[in-house]
């Protein structure tokens, strides 16, 4: 048998700006969450009856931000209501 090669490769993107635009949400988001993503991978059958394999992959991941103001408020109500509750 002569010489394998295999090149499997897959690429992901997300983004949730859509979605937030269709259904808000209570936060003002600045940027919404984001994420690409990319694989490759290699095979090679050896003459030698091996196998060389060789993996390559790639991540960016941006977490969404919001203004200080709300995210402070929003704590500043939780804890309110704690103290209230008890």
């Amino acid at each position: 048998m002569g010489k394998l090669f295999a090149l499997p490769s897959t690429a992901d993107y997300q983004n949730i700006g859509p979605y937030n635009k269709l259904f808000p949400d209570s936060y003002d988001w600045i940027n919404p969450y984001n994420e690409s993503q990319a694989r490759a991978s290699s095979e090679k059958t050896l003459a030698n009856k091996g196998i060389w394999k060789t993996y390559l992959a790639y991540d960016r991941t941006r977490l969404p931000s919001i203004p200080a103001k709300p995210l402070i408020r929003s704590i500043a109500e939780w804890i309110l209501r704690r103290i209230i509750c008890t």
